[in-house]
């Protein structure tokens, strides 16, 4: 079954999918790129991994910077183990947060009371946890805020039916009048969840997350007879009320997104007030036994010469309001279609569309516990036989009619065309009016827009007393309306009024989806755009926006910069560092040679030939290696001193260390380097090298440190073999 309301629903394959300019803004603002909403996410999973990736980059040169700083802060050899530790941490931690967490847990070993240890930690500590709560905490949240929550849920219809469809009543009268009667009901649908007071401020997704306005501004007033003296009752003065809409953009309140340059205008008034029925009716035999038939003669229709009238039997075919509407043009005031008739002269307007919309009570009742309704549209003081509080109708018709005007206006030249009727609309716009192609093309989807609303009273034409405010509020009962005030003519007229501004702005996402069924449809787009120098048609369907939350849009813009820069972040940081490095160890720069040997895999290669293994190789590159048939050292993790677990690196022909060695009794270990003369007198003639001096740690005890001789050959000009004794 089909959809009776569909331009309440758009189908996501009608939605375009990519790259569009949202003109909210300019081409760079506006940028969007419109995805699926479950593809949204997975691409935001994306860029979390990817911030992660962007970080490592940053990081990589940030603790090379402080690997350097800290370098420089100690150029002498009094560099402690806390510093060596410092170094390697920086060296081989790899992010952020290992770095922090690694500085803290130095900060608590060292010692947390001494304010000198806590200054050369704390530094990098907020360095290392500022960056690690920028990328990835706080730099996420804000850039999906704004490349993602902050654009919006505007996309764009794009539907292959998109046109100006016409229902052809002369092809198919039963699905031509079915269309037009589920549209008109769609608009009071969505004007009484959107437009009425009690619900204005009630959360809807129709009403807040489907058009571009939850509903269109308009003020009112009360106004002078729109017709000539005698044909208004009421106020003697003002016996009208106008209603005027705000000016309304075709981009901002109908969604046609255009730059300014091709924006248009539109307002739109509508005059009414209760006409004078009784001078212009008759009460007449009817064609029955004693019946009497009322009629009205505001003007002849296309095939009576009255244009309304009442049975006097009418109230037995049941119990319900009965309502006709009639209008004309003011450019063909002839009736000749259906609705139409041709209004008196008292009734006639040159400078607006004229609709009169009339009400058959069928002697429903109404309840008055406040007195007699007094209203002139539902007049009941008529107290009722028998029956306290309930008042019948005063007459057997009443009648509203109304004057619906128009009138462009173009924001470029701040230009107004002349207020007039919908036929004449814009003729007055010429080529000298200097409208641009795609105003022109906005004005004529207002002329479209409009000529389908209809005027004034379609609503009654279409769905007859559903039409009717008071209907549904305070409501019909069992036959009996309940109370109405005297004014509430008013209110039906602010309901239909509401109505056709909900029916024009559906109007233009029916344009732009199409009509479900299109065989009893007319599309007349092609041959209006036809001979047009400009795409006419592609701007008409490929600009309407419409709000909808099955879909995220990210910043065009600032997508592309983050991928761009978050790609430079990557891969900036990796080459420079294999660039520096490389350089810097072809040239035997100290510092270069200094970053490579504090590397996790140097400083295991150091260590191992510190208990004797030999023939390492490539031992100025990041990566040193031995022969694979030759044997390293291993973890002796049996090693005990005072007590305590003391693992270190043994080579296979050293006995293993499972004898506990009490620290009284323990003697001072003692560094051999076992070098010949030529070689040690050549070290000490390179005063200019940077060489790492032995430190001492608190227990008195060496601690052998690296050289940086950069010569294969001198792998390990200071080893330490710790060799302790029991007693």
């Amino acid at each position: 079954m089909s959809n009776p309301y569909p331009d309440f629903y758009v189908k996501p394959e009608h939605i375009h999918k990519g790259s569009w300019t949202n003109w909210n803004g300019d081409q760079t603002t506006g940028g969007k790129i419109t995805v699926l909403k479950n593809r949204a996410e997975l691409l935001m999973i994306f860029i979390g991994i990817f911030f992660v990736f962007m970080e490592a980059g940053l990081w990589s040169l940030v603790s090379f910077g402080l690997f350097v700083w800290g370098r420089s802060r100690n150029p002498g050899r009094d560099r402690d183990a806390l510093w060596h530790q410092q170094q390697t941490t920086l060296r081989n931690a790899g992010d952020d947060r290992t770095v922090g967490l690694t500085y803290i847990s130095l900060w608590l070993a060292y010692g947390r009371n001494d304010r000198a240890i806590m200054l050369r930690t704390f530094p990098t500590v907020f360095v290392a946890l500022t960056s690690f709560a920028i990328f990835l905490i706080a730099l996420p949240f804000m850039t999906a805020y704004a490349m993602l929550d902050n654009q919006g849920v505007e996309v764009l219809i794009e539907s292959p039916s998109c046109g100006w469809w016409k229902a052809s009543f002369a092809d198919n009268v039963v699905l031509a009048s079915t269309e037009v009667t589920n549209r008109t009901r769609e608009a009071i649908q969505y004007a009484d969840t959107c437009y009425e007071t009690s619900q204005t401020d009630a959360p809807s997704d129709l009403c807040d997350n489907f058009l571009m306005k939850r509903k269109l501004d308009w003020v009112g007033q009360a106004d002078a007879c729109p017709f000539e003296k005698g044909m208004c009752i009421g106020h003697a003065d003002f016996p009208a009320f106008e209603m005027r809409t705000r000016l309304l953009d075709s981009h901002e309140h109908f969604g046609m997104n255009s730059p300014k340059q091709g924006r248009f205008a539109l307002r739109v008034t509508t005059t009414c007030s209760p006409l004078n029925v009784k001078a212009w009716s008759s009460v007449e035999k009817g064609p029955t036994f004693g019946e009497k038939v009322t009629r009205v003669y505001f003007g002849r229709t296309a095939s009576d010469n009255y244009t309304f009238y009442v049975s006097s039997y009418q109230a037995q075919a049941g119990t319900d309001y009965r309502l006709g509407a009639y209008h004309s043009n003011t450019h063909d005031q002839d009736a000749t279609a259906p609705f139409t008739f041709t209004p008196i002269k008292q009734l006639r307007r040159d400078d607006g569309d004229v609709s009169v919309i009339f009400l058959n009570n069928n002697i429903i009742p109404i309840a008055g516990f406040n007195g007699p309704c007094r209203d002139p549209f539902f007049s009941a003081t008529q107290q009722e036989t028998g029956t306290r509080g309930w008042y019948l109708p005063d007459d057997p018709i009443t009648a509203i009619g109304c004057v619906d005007q128009y009138e462009f206006h173009n924001p470029l030249t701040n230009d107004w065309s002349r207020k007039t009727g919908l036929l004449k609309l814009g003729t007055d716009l010429t080529k000298d009016s200097g409208l641009l192609w795609r105003q022109v093309a906005a004005m004529n989807s207002f002329r479209w827009a409009l000529g389908e609303v209809g005027p004034t009273g379609r609503q009654a034409a279409v769905v007859g007393p559903d039409a009717l405010k008071a209907k549904k509020f305070p409501g019909v009962f069992n036959g009996f309306q309940n109370p109405l005030p005297n004014d509430q003519w008013k209110k039906e007229v602010r309901y239909w009024f509401n109505a056709r501004l909900a029916a024009l702005q559906l109007q233009f996402i029916r344009v732009s989806t199409g009509p479900q069924d299109s065989s009893a449809m007319v599309n007349i787009l092609p041959t209006a755009a036809d001979g047009a120098s400009h795409d006419v048609e592609g701007f008409i369907c490929h600009s309407q926006k419409i709000k909808s939350g099955g879909f995220k849009n990210f910043h065009r813009a600032g997508f592309v910069a983050l991928a761009t820069v978050g790609g430079l972040m990557i891969v900036v940081p990796w080459l420079f560092m294999k660039f520096a490095v490389h350089w810097g160890g072809r040239r035997k720069n100290a510092l270069a040679l200094e970053w490579i040997s504090y590397g996790q895999l140097q400083m295991l290669r150091m260590a191992s030939e510190g208990v004797g293994v030999e023939g390492w190789r490539n031992c100025d590159g990041e990566i040193p290696y031995l022969p694979l048939e030759q044997s390293i050292a291993s973890v002796d993790a049996e090693m005990m001193i005072d007590g305590r677990p003391h693992p270190r690196l043994r080579h296979r022909l050293e006995p293993p260390g499972d004898t506990e060695m009490p620290g009284d009794q323990s003697t001072e270990v003692e560094a051999e380097v076992e070098t010949d003369e030529s070689q040690r007198n050549s070290d000490e003639s390179r005063r200019n090298s940077d060489q790492v001096s032995v430190i001492r740690p608190e227990d008195g005890s060496s601690l052998a440190m690296v050289t940086l001789d950069t010569r294969e050959s001198q792998e390990s000009l200071a080893q330490i073999l710790p060799r302790r004794t029991t007693s």
